[in-house]
């Protein structure tokens, strides 16, 4: 069966234990000794997601946990390929990982927060997040590209949370609302944040001064809204794991 996550703004996730399912945000119980640097340009990369072994997440041993990793220009760094190191992809025993958040280091950006609430049946297809037992790839993927291991779960550069569109006094973002036209998009009208915001750079998907927070949010006219957590170039990420070996892959196809 193929389950495609329900998010939730992690900025309106109140009760937590630290050990959720979630993309962007801060690192929870990763070692900060351990953070990865892109191998071909030094730089400390972006921290994108953590998942945890359940029932629906098999990480083939209770406790452990998946951390996932970007070079903030893993375009440039090669991220397509999974022996690169502009990507990392770190499995955690329970008895490896820490009891709080780790702040990223300086030079990489604090994604927007989407926590995982739960999961829904769906069907495969290269432009959804979703796990499963087989990926879904795109017209550009070259066959025996695949790192070793079993396919876990594979993730698209935006989120679409559960609920009505939020506020931007209550996320801190520029909105931008589309409608018209036969792809719904034809207009645009811009909603603007009560104070100003902060990037990383000169633009970035998160706000510096509220770590976890989108920097933008876009509203369709049917109430859809979605944000951007990770630069994928628009195209999907894969993760595989090797269970024997405790290690774990990631990818990305354009």
């Amino acid at each position: 069966m193929n389950l495609k996550p329900k998010f939730q703004l992690g900025l309106f996730y109140k009760v937590r234990n630290g050990r959720e399912d979630k993309l962007g945000g801060l690192a929870f119980g990763f070692p900060a000794e351990r953070w990865p640097t892109c191998f071909v340009c030094g730089r400390p990369q972006n921290f994108i997601g953590q998942f945890h072994h359940s029932d629906v997440l098999n990480m083939g041993q209770e406790g452990r946990a998946l951390y996932l990793f970007q070079c903030p220009d893993g375009a440039l760094c090669g991220d397509w390929d999974y022996l690169s190191g502009a990507n990392a992809a770190v499995i955690l025993n329970r008895d490896e990982q820490t009891d709080v958040s780790a702040p990223s280091p300086e030079g990489a950006e604090v994604e927007p927060e989407a926590i995982i609430v739960g999961w829904d049946a769906t069907e495969p297809s290269p432009w959804d997040s979703y796990l499963g037992a087989l990926p879904s790839y795109g017209p550009n993927h070259q066959e025996g590209s695949e790192p070793p291991g079993r396919f876990l779960v594979q993730l698209v550069g935006t989120v679409a949370p559960e609920g009505p569109p939020p506020s931007p006094v209550e996320t801190g973002a520029e909105h931008l609302h589309y409608w018209g036209g036969e792809f719904g998009q034809d207009h645009m009208r811009a909603e603007a944040p009560p104070n100003e915001r902060r990037h990383y750079g000169a633009w970035s998907r998160g706000q510096v001064d509220l770590p976890g927070r989108p920097s933008q949010v876009l509203v369709r006219e049917t109430g859809e809204w979605f944000f951007e957590w990770a630069n994928f170039g628009g195209g999907t990420a894969y993760v595989f794991v090797d269970d024997e070996a405790k290690k774990a892959f990631m990818f990305s196809e354009r």
